[in-house]
């Protein structure tokens, strides 16, 4: 039970449960069953059969309540639930969750109760805009104007700035901030140990700022300003922007828009996603004129919602380069979504059918009831992560009728969607019987865990039908699903075994990780408690987790093969970044396993394990053996003529730009025997040859330029393949002496413009020796 569900409990409600248990067992309720065995020691070892046989003692069915709610027994309940202190400590976090909730009723109700509970706590005076509370308070005790209090152990500022509740006291939190700030209340800094990642970034707990708070709870452009004036920081901030759209005042946007520091524009990105996501056109609007558009994951969000008439924002005017990408990108999504609007409307803008793969078309016609209009070859062999997470999608949208139809293409009955949750467990939440049937027949896991840890048969067993309650868990538990084991009384324990790994990982301690999962097993595949949910080998890309645990020696591929041995899931996802992020992911996209010189070495551990490339689950096998130089594998796979002509030109095309990533020059050779084209660029605007020269694989460059590499082909960020050896140079590898590189591209024709030569002057490059020489090429072939 969470702890604001605790700290509304009572003792008479727990004792009706308790009987109400009783009465359930005794009626046969499989649900009932289920709820015994996860709590009671003598009924662990017992089907729910078994279980149901026997009467339930009033004693054992209390012992079940109590442990459900989180106490030892049912004594620590009873006097948990009869301390006067306890009592008064519950009762006011009870009504702190409801100020950040904005539920102005239960506050009211809870005051009813006790009138004068928010004159002793100054962190409930300020969450409920008391300013006479709040200033006899301080008059007692001054120091108190900084102290943490409340079960989240925040500061009083931060309650009053993130409380919803009372708004009409607008005035009167006013004056209490200033009350506070003059009394000694931090302006900035989080509260300590807090560290911010991207999965903090996105989440409703996150641990605000004060500003951030005030954009999003209080929603008070005059207590922003108040903030901002007297001192607090935007620096610091990572989510103002998409706090203030939480809140809803159009006010509190446009002022952090102009305050906010240029560096820190990136947070309209995600700004632009909540806009989104809660329909508010006019935030999108202001936003977006701030953004880099087009704006492809809000784009995406969009159709996936629902919500096409805000694409003309968040594509813009049309002129950016990435338009025609973002175009051909946002028509699949809305033909696999069978959203009819948002097909007409990117018709119009330019869209055509060649943008679709076979598996965007199947799917969209199984949404839509029809026939599936390709073949089933060419739907598997089209197939990527992006369609598999749409039986996902279906279940979330109401469109649960099309999950039988969506198993015959071949969707994976077992894949996650990007915040963790599976096919089955949605179903259930769903209430969608038929749905459940198909996906256990299709070999859904049962007993396959989200996030949280939390399993379908936990999904029935919430359900507020009891009707669909006793359906669902009937048919879960003869399909094969087993109940929880207890869960440890202090959790606490479990997390901070979590985080002494994850220190280990940080420091590149391999016997001390050892050492930790011998003795706890389990961490291989746990999760942080942390809202990213990531688990241990995610930490090995070092890439969006905790900033003091973003380190290269975190990225020590022995770590990862220590994890892998123990049971990690290579391709377990996480919420980091938007969610689905995996370790190989993760560990591709960070500069720390670059810097350590092990980029190569900790890609191939997981590959090796399993990791798929591109999240392709048909043919990833491709990309993965280019990318580990398994030039005979590769051969093997590429005549076993189980893929369409179309099919193989796709993915040999693929396999090649991981084959000149990783520097594999015979098997990038024998790719372009088999039709991959040298000049084509991935989604970033890199050729081949792009890649293989910023990784300063030389053999790979020396001979694709012997066979025609493009030299001018600019990637999206205008760079050519020399000018991005040359910030490779600066910024990517220390490892890598990319004189030999440099002189290979400019003896082949590369054009080296003058501003190359003057910003490579001004440069501090990563291998010292080698500034001087590469000058001097520059030098010689400038223009």
């Amino acid at each position: 039970m969470s702890d604001s569900a605790r700290s509304s409990l009572n003792l008479e409600q727990q004792r009706k449960r308790a009987k109400e248990l009783r009465r359930a067992l005794a009626d046969g309720r499989a649900d009932a069953a289920v709820r015994v065995i996860e709590q009671l020691p003598r009924a662990r070892l017992h089907s729910p059969r078994d279980v149901l046989a026997p009467p339930l003692t009033l004693s054992e069915a209390q012992f079940v309540v109590a442990r459900e709610a989180g106490y030892s027994s049912w004594p620590a309940l009873k006097h948990a639930l009869e301390d006067p202190e306890t009592a008064e400590a519950r009762e006011r976090d009870a009504v702190l969750d409801a100020a950040i909730a904005g539920d102005d009723w239960r506050i009211d109700a809870a005051l009813a109760r006790t009138p004068d509970l928010l004159r002793r706590s100054l962190h409930l005076a300020a969450a409920l805009g008391d300013a006479d509370a709040v200033a006899a308070l301080l008059a007692a005790d001054p120091s108190s104007a900084d102290h943490p209090g409340g079960r989240r152990g925040w500061r009083p500022l931060l309650y009053l700035c993130a409380s919803r509740a009372r708004r009409q006291t607008a005035v009167a939190r006013r004056t209490i901030a200033r009350r506070l700030i003059a009394a000694g209340a931090r302006l900035t800094g989080r509260e300590p140990g807090f560290q911010s990642s991207h999965g903090t970034m996105l989440s409703p707990d996150h641990e605000l700022l004060a500003i951030e708070a005030a954009a999003g709870g209080a929603a008070d452009p005059e207590l922003v300003r108040l903030l901002l004036d007297a001192g607090g920081s935007l620096d610091e901030t990572t989510v103002a922007l998409l706090q203030a759209v939480r809140g809803g005042n159009t006010e509190v946007l446009a002022l952090l828009l102009e305050r906010l520091p240029r560096d820190l524009l990136w947070q309209v990105g995600w700004a632009l996603r909540e806009a989104v996501a809660l329909e508010r056109l006019d935030m999108a609007r202001m936003l977006a004129a701030q953004a880099d558009l087009p704006a492809e994951a809000a784009i995406r969000d969009a159709i996936g919602r629902g919500s096409p008439e805000i694409l003309g924002v968040l594509f813009g005017d049309g002129t950016s380069g990435r338009t025609d990408q973002a175009l051909d990108t946002a028509y699949r999504v809305a033909v696999r979504c069978d959203h009819r609007t948002a097909v007409e409307w990117l018709r119009t803008r330019g869209a055509t059918e060649s943008a679709l793969t076979p598996a965007d078309r199947a799917i969209g016609a199984a949404l839509a009831g029809q026939p599936n209009p390709v073949g089933p070859a060419d739907v598997s062999g089209s197939l990527e992560e992006e369609h598999h997470r749409m039986l996902a999608w279906a279940t979330r949208h109401g469109r649960e009728a099309a999950v039988p139809a969506l198993l015959r293409l071949g969707l994976d009955a077992a894949a996650q969607d990007l915040d963790g949750e599976t096919p089955l467990r949605l179903a259930v939440f769903a209430g969608a019987v038929d749905a459940v049937d198909a996906l256990l027949r299709a070999g859904a896991p049962v007993d396959a865990r989200n996030f949280d840890g939390d399993t379908a048969l936990d999904a029935a067993m919430e359900s507020s039908d009891r009707g669909l309650r006793e359906t669902f868990t009937r048919r879960l538990l003869e399909a094969g699903a087993a109940p929880h084991e207890p869960a440890p009384i202090e959790p606490e324990d479990a997390d901070a075994l979590f985080e002494r790994a994850a220190d280990a990982m940080a420091s590149g301690d391999v016997a001390g990780l050892r050492a930790l999962l011998d003795e706890e097993p389990s961490l291989a595949h746990a999760r942080s408690a942390r809202p990213h949910r990531a688990t241990l080998l995610h930490y090995c890309g070092a890439n969006g987790v905790e900033e003091q645990r973003q380190t290269p020696a975190a990225t020590d591929p022995e770590l990862a093969r220590l994890l892998l041995d123990r049971g990690a899931e290579a391709n377990a996802t996480c919420l980091l970044y938007g969610g689905g992020a995996t370790a190989l992911g993760l560990a591709l996209s960070s500069i720390h396993p670059v810097r350590a010189g092990w980029r190569r070495r900790l890609a191939e551990v997981l590959l090796r394990a399993g990791a798929r490339l591109d999240g392709d689950r048909t043919h990833g096998s491709l990309s993965a053996m280019a990318a580990l130089g398994d030039l005979d594998g590769v051969r093997q796979r590429l005549d076993s003529a189980r893929v369409t002509r179309t099919q193989e030109a796709r993915h040999v095309q693929t396999a090649f730009w991981w084959a000149c990533e990783f520097g594999r020059t015979a098997v990038a050779d024998h790719l372009l025997d088999r039709g991959a084209d040298i000049g084509a660029p991935n989604g970033n605007g890199q050729t081949g040859l792009h890649l293989a020269a910023s990784d300063g694989w030389l053999d790979t460059v020396q001979q694709l330029l012997a066979r025609g590499a493009p030299l001018e082909i600019e990637n999206e960020w205008g760079g050519t393949p020399l000018g991005n050896v040359l910030w490779a140079a600066v910024h990517y590898d220390p490892n890598v002496d990319y004189t030999p590189i440099v002189a290979a591209l400019i003896e082949a024709g590369a054009a080296v413009d003058p501003r190359h030569l003057e910003w490579w002057r001004t440069q501090e490059v990563l291998t010292p020796l080698s500034k001087p020489r590469i000058e001097a090429l520059l030098a010689l072939r400038r223009w």
